[in-house]
């Protein structure tokens, strides 16, 4: 028969085979216990109870301990130095916090999408673009209909970043070709 606690921690031979926490003997059980052995009894439902219990609370304390180390890394902003960010016409387009600010310094909001082509008129300032190069400098390969949904997302930058939709400044269309972005872009 396995020897099991008693009262005082002690397996009879004078070392300890668990610890006390919080006011409970707490056992620690190899996980494959549970079948049992040639040189040890089947483990009855209290024992796998309480072997279970040692599972859970050491699976639980070590992802505490990995989620502690981890934290640190998440909470800290990337340096400085280590920002991709674009400026033109007082305008800044914060590639690593995916934020983009009015020449105001106001935050101006924008979807996924919309973001995406903006980054890639800045890494191709005063250059023309086809709607292919801005699918795939944007979306990747894809066939079909979608190249139109770059007139789509050009209209609603220029909704939201153009002083005069109706002639356009920073966001030019050249007829046949694409589209141009036209401004002074210096990365930093």
């Amino acid at each position: 028969l396995p020897r099991g606690p008693s009262t005082d921690g002690a397996n009879g031979n004078g070392s300890t085979n668990g610890f006390l926490r919080g006011g409970r003997l707490v056992i620690p059980i190899d996980h494959d216990l549970s079948t049992g052995n040639d040189d040890q009894a089947p483990l009855d439902d209290a024992d796998r109870k309480a072997e279970r219990r040692y599972i859970y609370d050491s699976s639980v304390s070590r992802i505490r301990a990995v989620l502690r180390r981890t934290a640190g890394l998440q909470q800290q902003q990337p340096a400085e130095s280590s920002r991709q960010v674009y400026r033109f016409s007082g305008w800044r387009v914060d590639v690593t916090a995916r934020e983009v600010l009015a020449p105001s310094g106001s935050r101006v909001a924008m979807t996924a999408a919309e973001f995406d082509l903006l980054y890639a008129l800045c890494e191709h300032p005063n250059r023309v673009l086809t709607r292919d190069q801005l699918i795939g400098l944007t979306h990747g390969p894809v066939e079909g209909p979608h190249e139109r949904s770059i007139d789509t997302l050009i209209s609603r930058l220029r909704q939201k970043m153009e002083t005069d939709v109706g002639s356009p400044r920073l966001i030019q269309t050249v007829r046949s070709e694409g589209y141009m972005f036209s401004a002074q872009v210096a990365r930093r």
